[in-house]
């Protein structure tokens, strides 16, 4: 739940319809913020920089976004905390999403549960479950989706449940063991860092992933 929400407030099916244009309004806002230096800098925390190029197809694009949303600094704030702290954000639903932004949670999940009548969907966090379960809003999701997958995306709290940032990797669950018993080991302690945590998954996402969805 965002810190800022008030309890009363449940999240449904309709509500959720309501954040689809400010969520891509308020990505937009944070790319087109971006200055080429920083998107550079993201591109080497992914590693996708080669001899000053970026080298990642359009639809990977995104991806870099997400990174550079959280972990781009400036003067010590990141620029999600930057237009926080603009109190340009008249929308509610925007500034509930951006808010949310500040507080995601970047993880492996496997879908548990799916409610295709309400948009909702039971996911049980595979990396961290110590923070507990959560229910994702996602339409498209929740209607096609199913106990055989894995989602690894940034997981963002609105009112009191989550959608996600926009990007999505998806896993058949039959990669579940391999990639804890091959890729985990030896990177347990990476994974505690958001970036090389996001930057494993965007290469296994190029080699035994699904695909990427940027909505």
């Amino acid at each position: 739940m965002n810190d800022n929400t008030p309890e009363n407030i449940i999240m449904s099916r309709s509500l959720y319809k309501e954040f689809l244009e400010p969520r891509k309004d308020v990505n937009h806002l944070l790319m087109e913020s971006l200055t080429k230096a920083e998107i550079m800098k993201a591109g080497r925390m992914l590693g996708v920089v080669k001899e000053n190029a970026l080298y990642l197809g359009e639809e990977e694009m995104p991806c870099l976004c997400d990174i550079a949303f959280r972990e781009i600094k400036r003067n010590g704030s990141s620029p999600i905390g930057q237009l926080l702290a603009t109190g340009s954000i008249k929308n509610k639903f925007q500034k509930e999403y951006l808010s949310g932004l500040n507080q995601s949670r970047i993880s492996l999940f496997e879908v548990v549960e799916c409610h295709a009548e309400n948009g909702s969907l039971k996911l049980h966090d595979l990396l961290f479950p110590e923070q507990g379960d959560i229910l994702l809003y996602d339409i498209g999701f929740s209607s096609t989706a199913s106990c055989e997958w894995l989602l690894f995306t940034t997981a963002v709290p609105v009112y009191d449940a989550f959608i996600t940032s926009g990007v999505v990797f998806t896993f058949d669950v039959q990669w579940k063991d391999f990639i804890f018993r091959e890729v985990h080991k030896g990177f347990e302690q990476q994974w505690k860092n958001p970036v090389k945590r996001f930057k494993q998954f965007f290469y296994l996402n190029r080699k035994i992933g699904n695909q990427v969805i940027f909505q």
